[in-house]
């Protein structure tokens, strides 16, 4: 019986019998009651339904029309920009699957003295693990570190691949050596069109960070750039060859190979040459929006964003961070003069403390605490080197990843452990 219920002396609830019936009331005038009131309540059930339908339609009609209206002419033509800006990725990104050693990343990693090359790929390879579904090569030629880790070790706790980067003989003119350097760094940049066990890769450079999902990229036909745009005029026409869509094969190896000459260098850059190459092959190359892809130095409100109040405008803030950000921007852009060659434009994407910290009013400040990736990259580069490298071993990334000495200034005199 349920709560309340009083059994009659058969061990029934009240008012009913046995034989089904209630106060003598026959089993079937009940049976016709209940269906009924089942029929009425479907009735309501089924009006509700029309009435919320018509409802939706009504305010859509109404909607629609009121944003026409209210957009202003601006607004009409920031938006037109968000779209050219922001394209949307064709499908979402695709899971992981056999398939997905068809698509991967390719970082060129060389040995440089302050081993700033090796410590930005260790934070790009911890992001794209996060936020990709395909695997990261590294191109390089360093096999151990410093602490005496191997550096395929290093790379394959963080679920990538590591291949050796060519070797490349000394030209003819090798005598002038900044020319010859140049010569020899863009043959081996080349090399990823080299790997044509891909059908396509995205190639990035190691002072480069990746801020979401850009898994989309791979189902782009053709070849796909970032923007060479340094003086961020949000008008260049111009492909940079440090990120690129590109889709690997033997003949564009040798034929990017046979232009990396002295002679096309001293009169071109690397990215010139790319996409003279690929003009010579009338296949043009495409354009990534700025909020797809853009330089360190040129993040903020230029950039349109494709979040939008109800009439149209712009949200107030900062909401048009690039996927994919090359090196976060400095004091000093030395690179205007030489073309190819960078020095500090890369201040917060480095484990350098003594480069972040400047005096300003009186006060000592880390200049990477205002940058809006500073944080972010640190974190990313800290618990990737806390499961590839010995940090005990590595006194200056340990004091860099320490909270006390980065946030703080405080404790940074770390001693080595025995």
């Amino acid at each position: 019986a349920m709560p309340g219920d009083v059994a009659d002396g058969r061990g029934m609830p009240g008012g009913w019998s046995a034989l089904g019936t209630e106060d003598g009331e026959p089993a079937t005038r009940r049976a016709a009651v209940v269906h009924q009131r089942l029929i009425l309540c479907a009735s309501w059930v089924a009006l509700f339904v029309v009435g919320v339908a018509m409802s939706a339609v009504l305010t859509g009609q109404v909607t629609a029309s009121s944003m026409a209206g209210a957009i202003e002419p601006a607004a009409l033509q920031d938006l037109e920009a968000v779209q050219r800006q922001a394209p949307r990725p064709p499908s979402p990104s695709p899971s992981p699957s056999p398939l997905r050693s068809k698509f991967g990343f390719v970082v060129v990693v060389r040995d440089d003295s302050n081993l700033e090359h090796l410590w930005g790929a260790l934070a790009l390879v911890h992001m794209l693990s996060k936020l990709s579904a395909y695997q990261t090569v590294v191109l390089t030629d360093l096999t151990s570190l410093p602490d005496g880790t191997s550096v395929q070790h290093a790379f394959q706790s963080l679920r990538a691949r590591v291949h050796p980067l060519a070797k490349v003989s000394r030209g003819e003119n090798s005598k002038n050596s900044s020319l010859e350097h140049r010569r020899v760094k863009h043959l081996q940049d080349v090399q990823a069109w080299s790997l044509v066990e891909f059908e396509k890769v995205v190639v990035l450079q190691p002072d480069a960070s990746v801020y979401r999902d850009i898994d989309w990229l791979f189902e782009r036909e053709g070849v796909w750039a970032a923007r060479h745009d340094p003086l961020c005029t949000m008008d260049s026409k111009w492909p940079s060859a440090e990120i690129m869509l590109v889709q690997p094969s033997d003949e564009i190896h040798r034929g990017l190979s046979a232009r990396i000459t002295a002679e096309h260098l001293a009169k071109n850059t690397f990215r010139e040459i790319v996409a003279e190459y690929y003009k010579d092959r009338d296949q043009e190359i495409g354009l990534l929006s700025e909020v797809e892809a853009d330089h360190g130095q040129c993040m903020g409100n230029r950039i349109p964003t494709p979040y939008r109040n109800m009439d149209g405008t712009p949200v107030t803030g900062s909401w048009s961070t690039p996927a994919i950000v090359q090196r976060s921007g400095g004091v000093e852009y030395t690179w205007l003069a030489s073309g190819d060659e960078h020095t500090n434009d890369n201040v917060c994407f480095s484990t350098d403390l003594k480069q972040q910290r400047i005096l300003a009013r009186g006060h000592v400040i880390n200049v990477c605490h205002y940058h809006p990736l500073g944080s972010y990259w640190r974190d990313h580069f800290c618990r990737a080197a806390q499961r590839a490298v010995r940090l005990v071993k590595l006194l200056k990334v340990a004091a860099y990843c320490s909270d006390d000495c980065y946030y703080r200034d405080v404790n940074c005199d770390i001693k080595a452990s025995p």
